[in-house]
Order: C-alpha cells, then structure tokens, then sequence
C-alpha cells in the first residue's frame, strides 16, 4: 500500500467515524500555522448542524515539509472522494483551502 492510499484510508475512515454520530466532516488545510511552522496541516472539523459553528477535532494530517506537502494533501482529499472549497476573503491567512 502507497503512502497516499494510507492517507486516504485515513480520511476515509475518520469521515466515516463522524457520519455516523450524524454530522459533516470538513477538513481545512493550513500553511504552516502557529504549532506547526514548517509544513502544511489538514484539521478535520465537524458540522454539528443549524447554526453553530463548525467543532475542531483532534484529528489531523501533517505533512513532512512545506514543498509537496500541499499536493500530496490535496490528492489524498480528491481522491477520498471529497471537493475543494476555496478560501474566503474573510479567512485566516494561513488558512488554505477546505474540504467536504
């Protein structure tokens, strides 16, 4: 088994795990945020439903490096099956881009 089809499996499972206590998974990639300066980070965040705002979990990609890392994030979630949700002007700086 490649590297990347651990990392899908991963995804995979965890979006799994969430749906069935009945909410959305949706994974936001960061650019080197505060705890971790030298590579990208994927949080998973959970939609519980109407108003509220999305919880973090404690699950998370690290990827080893700044310089493929955002690829290889990136092809692992599209090829969990999930869509890229661009990044709004509103948003944290080191936020990249999301995906549900």
């Amino acid at each position: 088994m490649s590297d990347i089809s651990k990392v899908v499996e991963f995804i995979l499972q965890n979006h799994r795990d969430v749906m069935q206590r009945g909410r959305l998974p949706v994974w936001t990639i960061y650019d080197r945020p505060a705890d971790f300066p030298d590579c990208y980070v994927a949080r998973m965040f959970e939609v519980v439903g109407g108003s509220e705002a999305p919880q973090p979990s404690t699950v998370m990609l690290r990827t080893a490096g700044p310089n493929e890392g955002l690829e290889m994030l990136r092809d692992a979630f599209e090829l969990a099956g999930l869509r890229c949700l661009p990044r709004s002007a509103g948003d944290q700086p080191q936020l990249v881009e999301s995906w549900v």
